[in-house]
């Protein structure tokens, strides 16, 4: 349940769950493309979904991390939800 992929490949079919990871987790274009929801929740590393496009639903909450997390340069078909994600005070 770990880790970032540097997917270089497109086509996710439906929906990328990343949870209880410690490290960074998510994906990072260019060339990513879910099908579905893609969802970062109850992480304590950051969430990164980066140039990359999600046809459903992007869902980022509940994080805690040493970094803040990374949400940049996508295409969301439908809702965006960020909540609850904090960075740590060093």
């Amino acid at each position: 349940m770990q880790v970032l992929a540097s997917e270089r490949h497109t086509g996710r079919e439906g929906q990328r769950t990343y949870s209880h990871c410690t490290l960074a987790s998510g994906y990072t274009g260019p060339g990513i493309k879910i099908r579905g929801d893609f969802r970062c929740h109850d992480n304590s590393g950051a969430c990164v979904a980066d140039n990359g496009t999600v046809v459903g639903d992007a869902h980022i909450q509940n994080n805690i991390s040493a970094v803040a997390s990374d949400i940049s340069l996508n295409t969301i078909g439908r809702n965006l939800r960020c909540s609850v994600n904090f960075t740590l005070d060093a």
